[in-house]
């Protein structure tokens, strides 16, 4: 076996491995679905909330406004949190298993 055929093998193996990692996938618990949704709803409504404030707008009602979305923002985060923390404790939840780096024997 020549140096440039061992070359290719070892790359095809590295390629091999990286479609394995790039295919594995997290399956969310449906609870934090809906969670992790309402989230990117919730960011979704803050963008188009602050692009649509009128120029006469005080900057008080901004910043009210701004810190409300943040706390609601925060109660999500944790909600989320808790619930793979309940599921995680409870072994409901399993972490994916990922492909490990194969040892040459010679």
């Amino acid at each position: 076996m020549t140096a440039s055929s061992k070359i290719l093998d070892h790359q095809s193996n590295q390629n091999r491995r990286k479609d394995e990692i790039r295919n594995t996938t997290v399956q969310w618990p449906a609870e934090v679905r809906v969670l992790r949704e309402t989230l990117r709803e919730m960011n979704e409504q803050y963008e188009v909330m602050n692009l649509g404030d009128p120029p006469d707008t005080p900057i008080s009602e901004i910043n009210a406004r701004n810190r409300a979305w943040s706390r609601n923002r925060v109660k999500y985060l944790e909600a989320i949190q808790d619930s793979l923390f309940r599921r995680y404790q409870l072994g409901e939840f399993k972490k994916p298993k990922l492909p490990t780096p194969r040892t040459k024997h010679d």
